[in-house]
């Protein structure tokens, strides 16, 4: 009998503290929810501890897109006899400081013949060099390579004053229409007349008689000077060669 007065009364102890915590835990939700106002799910998010802030998520985060790094365009080039600074550069069309600095010369130095240089070019005139390796030279004229001015021969002196013209690839040339001239606008159009591979014709000031490997102007006084620019053109005046009278 004593047992079982023990056993109601344990039960309900229980009842009464199960109510008890029940009531407790109630009243601390009303009073949590009077004091947050009620969050919309962007905001549950925000708050939960297992997600991340909604401000980092992939439509919170700005696009970002590098700038292209400039890409350095060099070609090789290698030095033929007559050849100086000043012309390689204006047949680059670059300048003179540029080839300077690239291989570390002299304004004033002395290029050998076979000699190799490094000439930087601007993006667009040429393919880009991969991993800054130079490429084989690409001429800046299309068919620049069929025809050369060797040199300038006699500058200044009417009786030997001549300009060499050199063939060089494959083929037979037709040199037909062509012009030679001067930075004064003196031009010689040259006869029909065909160099094969390694010809080579001169082209004399004063006057003459014309045979296969010796042409003459007839110019009355003497043209070529130190700094003079030799400009070469086909018969559709499309630039082939260049040559500064060194």
């Amino acid at each position: 009998m004593r047992f079982k007065r023990l056993f109601y009364y344990l039960t309900i102890n229980v009842l009464v503290s199960a109510c008890t915590i029940f009531a407790v835990i109630s009243l601390l939700n009303r009073y949590e929810n009077s004091l947050w106002p009620q969050r919309t799910p962007q905001a549950q998010a925000y708050f939960s501890p297992t997600a991340p802030p909604y401000y980092l998520t992939a439509t919170a985060q700005a696009s970002i897109t590098p700038s292209p790094t400039p890409t350095r365009v060099i070609v090789m080039y290698q030095v033929q006899p007559g050849d100086t600074l000043g012309g390689i550069a204006l047949q680059f069309d670059v300048s003179i400081e540029s080839i300077v600095q690239e291989n570390g010369l002299s304004e004033d130095g002395v290029l050998g013949s076979g000699q190799t240089l490094f000439i930087p070019l601007p993006s667009e005139n040429g393919s880009p060099a991969l991993g800054g390796t130079p490429l084989p030279p690409e001429s800046p004229n299309p068919v620049e390579s069929l025809i050369r001015i060797a040199y300038v021969i006699g500058a200044g002196d009417l009786n030997s004053e001549r300009v060499r013209l050199e063939r060089v690839g494959e083929g037979t040339l037709s040199l037909a229409g062509w012009k030679l001239r001067d930075q004064d606008g003196n031009q010689f159009t040259f006869p029909q007349l065909s160099l094969f591979p390694g010809a080579v014709v001169d082209l004399y000031s004063g006057a003459g008689r014309d045979t296969a490997m010796a042409l003459y102007w007839g110019l009355p006084e003497a043209i070529w000077s130190p700094g003079e620019t030799v400009t070469l053109l086909d018969e559709l005046e499309q630039l082939r060669a260049v040559y500064v009278v060194p």
